[in-house]
């Protein structure tokens, strides 16, 4: 064996006291709190717990309720499915009241059926699935610094929480500079995920496979409950039968990859809206129409960075465009999508009202 080999196995073999040590402390309920360095690394090891679609993880079939409580008492109710085989293999379909949409995907291509008309909701209850992201970016963010650890009480569990960095990728003023994880003392999952106003509560654990999954999922704004899903079930299933990743009649194709580069705007309304060109990575919104009444404005975006289509939606549903907005919003310009360094056709959403974890 080589003396790197040996330095090797040495770093992974320290790496994994280190965890073993954080944790044994951490279940057995020791009352000194863990020092930053070891919340870095409970953070790391709850995102591995939580994350059902990790590399390496099992095939995956999971089906779920969701409630979306709009602004004006509207209740939406809907239901989600998921068939991982694995990043680039797997299937979903998402219903809210008289809409539904199925996707699949497969490698370099992926098929829909059907439009989702509530597509607000669907990327509000993605985001909400998808917290083992925030708990991986929170852990890298945990590098640079945590700012703070205390202990509490969470619905009756010993629980620890930290304050860390936070960058959002929408530029807010008002916006905290900081993420607050409630991990659960004795097990080490996530309880709670919030930023200012807005809370994600994660609620009894199921084991699955190697990892854990909460059963119920609430997310708030303002003290107000934005929606609420319940997983009905989550089970194992063979990936390698063709039926499951049959492509639905009817359904349309388009190029695809699961390390899709999204379009980025570099324009929006015609350029009559920009007379000199704007600093890198900045936007020009048009200033004869308020987009931000809407809560998402999603743009079909050509391989040419054209935009042929744009939709709109607020909680709820999806609302017409005026002639003169819908207009002014075609003629904006995007850096199109890539796949493997090839530009391809996609879509771009722009979220303007959504609670943030």
């Amino acid at each position: 064996m080589t003396t790197d080999e040996i330095v090797a196995r040495l770093s992974v073999i320290a790496t994994a006291i280190l965890v073993f040590a954080v944790y044994s402390a951490f279940g057995q309920g020791k009352s000194e709190l863990p020092s930053k360095d070891e919340v870095k690394v409970l953070l790391r090891r709850a995102a591995e717990q939580t994350d059902l679609r990790a590399t390496g993880s099992s095939a995956f079939h999971l089906l779920l309720k969701a409630k979306s409580f709009a602004g004006n008492g509207q209740i939406v109710e809907g239901i989600y499915e998921l068939w991982w085989g694995g990043s680039d293999h797997w299937r979903s379909r998402v219903q809210w009241a008289d809409s539904a949409e199925t996707d699949v995907a497969d490698n370099n291509r992926i098929w829909r059926q059907g439009d989702d008309t509530h597509l607000l909701e669907s990327r509000r209850l993605l985001h909400i699935l998808d917290f083992p992201a925030r708990l991986k970016s929170s852990a890298e963010a945990a590098e640079a610094k945590v700012r703070k650890v205390k202990s509490g009480d969470l619905y009756g569990h010993p629980v620890v929480c930290a304050e860390i960095p936070f960058d959002s990728p929408i530029k807010i003023s008002s916006l905290p500079s900081e993420r607050t994880i409630c991990l659960e003392s004795m097990s080490g999952l996530p309880l709670r995920l919030d930023i200012g106003s807005s809370q994600l509560d994660l609620g009894e654990y199921m084991a699955f496979s190697q990892k854990r999954f909460p059963k119920t999922l609430r997310l708030t704004h303002d003290g107000k409950t934005i929606m609420v899903v319940e997983v009905e079930s989550l089970d194992e299933f063979d990936s390698t039968k063709p039926s499951v990743f049959a492509v639905p009649v009817g359904a349309v194709s388009s190029p695809w990859c699961s390390d899709l580069v999204e379009p980025r705007p570099t324009r929006l309304g015609g350029p009559s809206q920009l007379p000199i060109p704007p600093p890198p990575n900045s936007v020009a919104l048009p200033l004869d129409i308020d987009i931000k009444k809407f809560s998402l404005i999603l743009f079909r975006v050509a391989e040419t960075g054209t935009v042929q289509d744009v939709r709109a939606f607020i909680p709820g549903g999806e609302v017409l465009l005026k002639d003169k907005e819908k207009s002014a919003l075609l003629k904006s310009t995007f850096r199109p999508a890539t796949c493997n360094g090839n530009a391809i056709e996609a879509e771009f959403p722009m979220e303007f009202h959504f609670p943030i974890f």
